[in-house]
C-alpha cells in the first residue's frame, strides 16, 4: 500500500502524521476533535434537559389533573397521596436517573492524547452477540462476525472491509491514535514483512 493510500484510508496528511509521530495532534485533528467532542456534549446536555422538562411537565399535569377533579392537600385521602406519589414519582425518578446520566457522559473527559503502536499487522476474528427485540416482546439474540487489527498488543475493533484489503497482513506499521477512543489517527508502512 502506497503512503499516499494508506492516508486516504485513514484521512490524515503529511502534517497529521508528523505531528502524530511527536505523540500530538495535529491542528487539524485537534480542530476536528473539539467539533465531535462539543456536538456530543450539546447532544447530551440537550437530552439532559428534555428528560428533565419531561419531569416537569408530568408533575404539573398530575398536579392540575387531580386538583381539577376535585383533589386538596388537606383533604386527601392516604390513597390519593400514594396514587400522587406514584404518579409523579415513578416516572421522574426513572427520567431524572437518565437525566443525570446524560449531563455526567457530557461533563466526563475524553482523553485524546495520541498514543502509537508499532508491530506487525494481524487481523483476527471475534464474535460478538447482539440482542434486538422483536416486534412481539421476546428479545432474540444473533452472533455477528468483526474483524479486529491486532497491532503488537493493541487491537482496534470494528475494522472495515477496506482496511482489510488494503493493509498486508505481516507488514509492520506504526499506527497513530487517540488513547480512550482508540480512533486511528494516521498510520505508516515501517517495513514490508517476509
Amino acid at each position: 500500500m502506497s503512503d499516499i493510500e494508506l492516508q486516504k484510508l485513514f484521512d490524515f496528511d503529511k502534517d497529521d502524521l508528523a505531528a502524530n509521530r511527536d505523540c500530538i495532534l495535529s491542528l487539524r485533528q485537534e480542530k476536528r476533535i473539539k467539533e465531535a467532542e462539543l456536538s456530543g456534549i450539546k447532544g447530551f446536555v440537550g437530552t439532559g434537559i428534555i428528560l428533565m422538562l419531561i419531569v416537569a411537565g408530568n408533575a404539573y399535569g398530575v398536579i392540575s389533573n387531580a386538583v381539577k377533579q376535585g383533589f386538596s392537600f388537606s383533604t386527601a385521602s392516604q390513597t390519593d397521596m400514594v396514587s400522587m406519589v406514584i404518579g409523579i414519582g415513578i416516572p421522574g425518578l426513572l427520567l431524572v436517573f437518565f437525566a443525570w446520566g446524560s449531563f455526567k457522559i457530557a461533563a466526563s473527559r475524553v482523553d485524546y492524547s495520541v498514543q502509537q503502536v508499532r508491530g506487525k499487522v494481524n487481523f483476527v476474528r471475534v464474535e460478538k452477540l447482539f440482542s434486538e427485540k422483536r416486534p412481539n416482546g421476546l428479545m432474540s439474540y444473533r452472533t455477528v462476525e468483526a474483524y479486529e487489527l491486532l497491532v503488537g498488543k493493541v487491537n482496534f475493533e470494528n475494522i472495515n472491509q477496506k482496511i482489510m484489503n488494503m493493509i498486508e497482513v505481516g507488514n509492520t506499521y506504526a499506527f497513530y491514535y487517540t488513547k480512550d477512543t482508540k480512533d486511528i489517527l494516521s498510520a505508516e508502512c515501517l517495513a514490508k514483512g517476509k
